[in-house]
């Protein structure tokens, strides 16, 4: 009996030993984790589509699981044939926004363990295409539609017509007046012209709504334009360089590019760069570069005209007057308004040109020889800054024997050497390149109008760096003499009034080089922040030249004193004799230009004809822009048509003036009794306005 007992107890303990080593035996063990698996882990299920089946895999557990579904809305979807293993989900229906929902399998035998599928219910979308042409009137355009995430594809037309202003004039629905839609599918419809042109600065919008979801729409934005004896005016391949202001803070914004225009309403192509506050409406995070853009246009028979650039930020929209007309109708330049700030207080505003590029000079070796520039905008503190010097470019991408002055709002660097590179020019005329002085190194961008004239803005960030922009222009000389100063010249600047930041001064008048004294005397107007120092003469005034193009005045005596009003032509970069670039070396930082008078006689009958009209570049936000045409009769009385854009958010299309003018011997031209200017030649003049009102003047530029 006790050998038995003992056999026992000896088995008993030999098991319990056999639990130690056997992890899952014996009750004493750890059980695995339960995992849950759901498949497929994400998908994408249309509102309408085939609903999804969701399979769930549990491992170490039985029961199967629970299924549930969760999301940012109220209707998340619903589930039906539900099992321990698997469950079908359909979505709510469309979707405002595109849905994010969590499929939920829970785990029965252990509830906290749970395994997730990622469902995505995309919205709605519809596009529109063609997405922004021209329509000739009495012609027709066929639409089609894109029903994305549905397969209802059906949509209903429908037309609405925008005026631009303050604010924007929108009737819907405009047909006939606007066209009319025939022909309608449930993808496609054919939009028929009117038969005369809509009012000024008026589109028409096209707009398809999807039928299963009335929310959703696209839309696409047409220009009803005249014959094409008119858009083929603009044909072919532009550089531009546009500046101005920020409404919301003030700061500089430049825009750069290069447009092609097909000559039937269409930008067909080309690329911007655009600079300025961080935070502007031109640009999700500026700087914004080589940015692809397209676009539409429509020309009237004055050749005044609109053209919207559209691209991954939006539509930006100007007035366009186009002048310097080739030998086949084209206009070679335009100038140009930016015509959608409605506010005044939170879009952009900004004028420049537009010039018709020569592509056989997209190439670094044709970017050589020696230029001078003229640059102005503000530094990081957003203060004006202006600056003019010249280069040596060797074809090779390097920049030599650089030299420039700079006015940083009243403080100014005389003489400063600088180098730098630059990139060939790509198929759109674009190129990059560096500059460095002082040893600071600053980024830029240029459009190549042609080998001797360059259009440039600079694309480092604005907040660190401050903005410039302007034109680069060949010299004809490595040797100029003193003799490069001789007989008149016709000069405009611009800078801040004297003692005031938000208010802005601006010149214009005559400057008579007499070489063999190296004396200059000039005749002037100005309009300092509403002061005016009218039709006013300085004298006393030496200069010397340097061969490379830099001219530095001296003022020894004034008549009448060099303060009232400011010193003139302070220092000059010469392109060509009696031709330039001014820097004022005065707190006011004005930059200008210069270029020689035609001979006389000079009168009334020396301004005839058609003429463009542009603003130049902008000193102050508070400054007013315009674009137009004007029509001399050559005996006194001149009629202009503009398109305005003022800081108040008003804009003015087709403005309409007539003023009698006269000219003076010397070139000096009254329109009327508050506007003044000077005649360079019967092609070109420069106004301004001399009101004790205007407070924000900007210089007016006349051309053919």
């Amino acid at each position: 009996m006790e050998r038995t007992k003992a056999r026992l107890l000896s088995i008993l303990s030999l098991t319990g030993l056999l639990c130690v080593f056997v992890v899952s035996g014996c009750g004493g063990g750890e059980r695995l984790p339960v995992t849950v698996l759901v498949t497929p882990a994400t998908a994408i299920v249309l509102e309408d589509g085939t609903p999804q089946t969701f399979t769930a895999t549990v491992t170490n557990g039985s029961g199967g699981v629970t299924w549930s579904v969760s999301c940012s809305v109220s209707s998340c979807g619903t589930l039906s044939g539900n099992s321990p293993t698997s469950v079908i989900y359909t979505p709510p229906g469309p979707p405002a926004s595109t849905l994010t929902v969590t499929l939920t399998a829970t785990s029965v035998a252990d509830t906290k363990q749970t395994g997730t599928a990622t469902i995505t219910v995309p919205a709605i979308t519809v596009a529109v295409s063609p997405g922004s042409p021209s329509a000739q009137v009495n012609t027709a355009l066929q639409f089609s539609s894109t029903v994305g995430n549905t397969s209802s594809k059906q949509v209903t037309w429908s037309l609405t017509q925008v005026t631009q202003g303050n604010p924007p004039v929108s009737v819907s629905p405009c047909s006939p007046g606007c066209g009319t839609l025939t022909d309608a599918t449930p993808s496609a419809v054919t939009y028929n012209a009117p038969s005369s042109l809509l009012p000024a600065m008026t589109t028409v919008t096209i707009t398809a709504k999807s039928v299963t979801d009335t929310t959703k729409s696209g839309s696409s934005t047409i220009i009803v334009t005249s014959t094409s004896a008119y858009t083929s005016k603009l044909s072919g391949q532009y550089a531009f360089l546009f500046n101005g202001f920020d409404d919301a803070s003030g700061k500089q914004v430049a825009i750069s590019g290069s447009l092609t225009a097909d000559g039937k309403g269409a930008i067909t192509g080309g690329v911007e760069d655009i600079n300025g506050p961080a935070t502007s409406p031109i640009c999700l995070a500026c700087p914004q570069l080589n940015v692809s853009i397209t676009g539409t246009y429509s020309i009237g028979a004055d050749n005044r005209g609109t053209l919207s650039i559209t691209n991954s930020v939006g539509t930006t929209k100007y007035a366009i007057a186009l002048g310097g007309f080739n030998s086949s109708g084209v206009a070679t330049t335009a100038s140009l308004i930016e015509f959608d700030d409605t506010t005044g207080a939170a879009g952009t505003r900004v004028s420049g040109v537009m010039l018709l590029q020569d592509s056989t000079a997209f190439s670094q070796s044709k970017i050589t020889g020696a230029y001078a520039f003229g640059f102005s905008g503000q530094d990081s503190s957003g203060k004006r800054i202006a600056e003019a010097g010249r280069f040596d470019a060797d074809g090779a991408g390097n920049l030599k024997n650089g030299l420039e002055d700079v006015n940083d709002s009243g403080t100014v660097t005389n003489s400063q050497a600088f180098t730098g590179t630059y990139t060939a020019p790509d198929t759109n005329g674009r190129a990059t390149g560096t500059l460095t002085a002082g040893g600071a190194t600053t980024n830029f961008v240029f459009y190549v109008a042609s080998a001797k004239t360059l259009l440039l803005e600079t694309t480092d960030a604005e907040v660190t760096a401050g903005l410039k922009s302007g034109e680069v222009l060949s010299q004809t000389s490595t040797s100029f003499t003193s003799s490069s100063l001789s007989g008149n010249a016709v000069f405009e600047e611009a800078g801040i009034a004297t003692g005031a930041t938000t208010s802005a001064k601006v010149t214009v008048g005559v400057a008579t080089f007499t070489s063999a004294s190296t004396s200059i005397s000039v005749a002037q107007d100005e309009n300092d922040g509403g002061t005016i120092n009218a039709n006013a003469s300085v004298t006393g005034i030496t200069y010397s030249v340097s061969a490379n193009g830099r001219v530095a005045s001296t003022v020894t005596k004034g008549t009448p004193p060099v303060t009232s009003p400011s010193p003139v032509l302070s220092i000059l970069y010469l392109v060509d004799t009696n031709k330039g670039f001014a820097l004022e070396s005065s707190s006011d930082a004005s930059l200008g230009t210069f270029e020689a008078q035609s001979a006389g006689p000079l009168n009334a009958g020396s301004i005839f004809g058609n003429y463009f009209v542009g603003t130049a570049p902008a000193t102050v936000t508070a400054s007013s822009v315009s674009s137009g045409m004007a029509t001399a009769n050559g005996v006194g009385t001149v009629n202009v048509t503009t398109d305005n854009s003022s800081s108040n958010g008003t804009l003015t299309a087709g403005q309409t003036q007539s003023f009698s003018y006269s000219v003076s011997s010397n070139g000096r031209t009254a329109f009327g009794t508050t506007i003044v200017g000077y005649l360079v030649s019967p092609t070109k003049f420069v106004l301004i306005d001399v009101s004790t009102t205007n407070t924000a003047p900007t210089v007016s530029i006349f051309a053919q």
